[in-house]
């Protein structure tokens, strides 16, 4: 996670780590420069590691203090947490997750009661501390979430190759009609 700050100060945003999997993904690690306003598709889960707080920013907003906080898809929103040990999980809204989320948390940056997800995030903090594997990582960042859509935490089981590839040729045409036998193929 040195991903470049906007604004022209060629500092990283931060250090630590990305991991990815189909609907979603965790950013975490130390936190260094502000982002800058954006906005993206996913839904973002923050949640401060250590004992500080992050802020967000809206525009024509102030700066708000959080210890844990969400962000609906499309929100354009600004982020810093100086020095601060973050993670940050996102959530594709077409997902069992995201749906969840955008039911309960519709629009803009709304406050998460940090204690609700107290245990979910020590577990994701203390497996990144020791190196955990990008599968032990992806696990804890989804019980995040799950715990905020209040639904079971996804098994880690990868899905069966035929299922993804169909999966991905629908993805790829969702403006034509599919066949079954394309999908068969």
């Amino acid at each position: 996670m040195a991903e470049t700050g906007r604004g022209g100060s060629g500092r990283p945003f931060g250090t630590g780590r990305i991991i990815f999997w189909r609907g979603g993904s965790v950013w975490i690690g130390h936190a260094a420069e502000e982002t800058g306003f954006h906005e993206h598709h996913a839904i973002q889960v923050t949640v401060a590691l250590s004992n500080g707080d992050v802020q967000f920013r809206v525009p024509e907003g102030n700066w708000v203090s959080y210890a844990a906080a969400i962000v609906a898809a499309h929100q354009p929103h600004a982020f810093k947490a100086p020095g601060q040990m973050v993670g940050l999980v996102f959530a594709e809204p077409e997902s069992l997750e995201g749906r969840r989320l955008r039911e309960r948390f519709p629009d803009g940056v709304a406050a998460l009661d940090a204690s609700v997800v107290a245990a979910e995030a020590a577990k994701l903090a203390a497996a990144y501390e020791r190196g955990a594997s990008d599968d032990e990582m992806m696990t804890c960042a989804r019980a995040v979430t799950a715990k905020l859509a209040s639904i079971q935490p996804p098994a880690t089981k990868p899905l069966d190759r035929r299922i993804e590839r169909a999966v991905d040729i629908v993805r790829q045409r969702l403006d034509e009609p599919v066949t079954m036998a394309e999908i068969a193929e």
